[in-house]
């Protein structure tokens, strides 16, 4: 072979080992950028179809802020647009309503995996309808991230594709019974769902207030739909409690408990546990009733309107919806984003990598829009610097009473002879 023809084949080599175009240009620069798919899980018809309209538009929001240049929002991928270390590739969200049902949330998982390959499913719906969904995607091996649930079995059934950004229901009852230390209250009420459900929340409140010396002073159950919220309020106010603890986990149990508990004693105070308490319309449809309810919730408005990030989120959120952001929109979000930065470190967008990435994630409270030390899942999936602050409706709006530090306004709360005095 003459001199000329070697260098020739030479260059061949290195051209086809380096992918040159003909034109001399590497073939990665012109290959299209493919999106990383994540599915959602949200309830968008059943009864819970407003939470998944929250769900649904928490999410496409933080879709958004990652795929366009929102730089104007202090968090992280808002600057630039898609994901910088997979070459600006896209989030696309596909959403799948689950009914609300566990059946129809394993459908929808399966269908979104076979059809879509997604890198990760989150989901926002009730414990039992996340347990079913995080069962059928570990069969799957597909990161499942959590945004709604709370029930503390979730983390402890050994899940490897597994994992949860919101608190806990024992994170969320630490801070309603840190307020019922704070105000010195030494007995309250349990109300309880009739179904056995929320066992977990029930649980955590037991364990609480043993360490903290609170005696639960009576226990009532109240149905779903709330018609047995009267005798259930009669039982609760007549052991003469400090406070009422309130679990619902629906919208009608809560307004209806909270109705039958201020009929009786117009200022014992209650404090909410549980999605009724969470439900976007609980304050409208609560009316008056609901005026001084406590409710310890994962995001707050009143929050956001302190914090840059969260109140330009929330600013957003707004003009794209015309109504406030909720909790339910926010961690709906944060999961969104928490996922986007797994798979932007991961630099990959398999189903193992993003996994392996979940499991180091090291997210700082400073880049979230929520009140929380920040993101790093521990042993189980639950994220471990989740948290919770404590609101109480004033004058028909939600407003941060505890931790003192973050509160916005001062805490409404008679002493416990006025409570009991009614």
């Amino acid at each position: 072979m003459s001199m000329p023809v070697r260098g020739l084949a030479v260059v061949v080599v290195l051209c086809a080992l380096s992918g040159c175009t003909a034109e001399g240009a590497p073939t990665d620069v012109a290959r299209p950028v493919e999106d990383v798919v994540v599915g959602l899980l949200a309830p968008l018809s059943g009864p819970d179809a407003a939470i998944g309209t929250e769900q649904r538009r928490g999410a496409e929001l933080a879709a958004e802020i990652v795929n366009d240049n929102h730089r104007e929002i202090a968090l992280p991928l808002a600057a630039g647009t898609g994901l910088p270390n997979l070459r600006g590739a896209r989030i696309r969200l596909s959403v799948a309503d689950t009914t609300g049902t566990a059946s129809g949330a394993e459908t929808q998982l399966g269908r979104l995996v076979d059809d879509l390959r997604p890198v990760a499913v989150i989901g926002g719906d009730r414990d039992a309808v996340a347990a079913a969904a995080s069962q059928r995607a570990e069969r799957l091996s597909v990161p499942f991230l959590d945004a709604g649930s709370s029930a503390a079995y979730l983390t402890e059934v050994g899940l490897d594709w597994y994992f949860r950004t919101a608190p806990s229901d024992r994170i969320l009852s630490a801070a309603a019974f840190s307020l019922l230390a704070r105000q010195s209250a030494g007995t309250v009420a349990l109300v309880r769902p009739a179904d056995g459900s929320h066992a977990d929340i029930v649980s955590a409140i037991r364990e609480l207030a043993a360490e903290t010396d609170v005696q639960v002073a009576a226990t009532v159950r109240v149905d779903a739909a709330g018609k047995s919220a009267a005798a259930a309020a009669s039982k609760a106010v007549k052991v003469g409690p400090d406070a009422a603890v309130v679990i619902a986990g629906t919208r009608d149990a809560a307004v209806a408990t909270v109705r039958e508990l201020r009929e009786r004693k117009p200022k014992l105070p209650v404090i909410g546990l549980g999605q009724g308490f969470t439900d976007p319309e609980f304050v409208t449809k609560a009316s008056g009733s609901g005026e001084g309810v406590l409710r310890p919730v994962a995001w707050s408005a009143d929050f956001a309107a302190r914090n840059r990030a969260a109140g330009s989120v929330d600013e957003l959120y707004q003009r794209r919806y015309g109504t406030p952001m909720t909790p339910v929109a926010a961690g709906a979000f944060t999961a969104v984003l928490a996922l986007a930065a797994a798979a932007d470190n991961a630099e990959a967008t398999t189903p193992e990598a993003v996994r392996s990435a979940l499991r180091a994630a090291d997210l700082p409270g400073g880049e979230l829009i929520m009140p929380w030390v920040g993101v790093h899942f521990a042993e189980g999936g639950q994220n471990e610097r989740a948290a919770g602050v404590v609101e109480q409706i004033v004058d028909g709006k939600a407003k941060v009473v505890h931790p003192t530090e973050l509160a916005t306004t001062e805490l409404i709360w008679p002493s416990s002879s006025s409570a009991k005095a009614g």
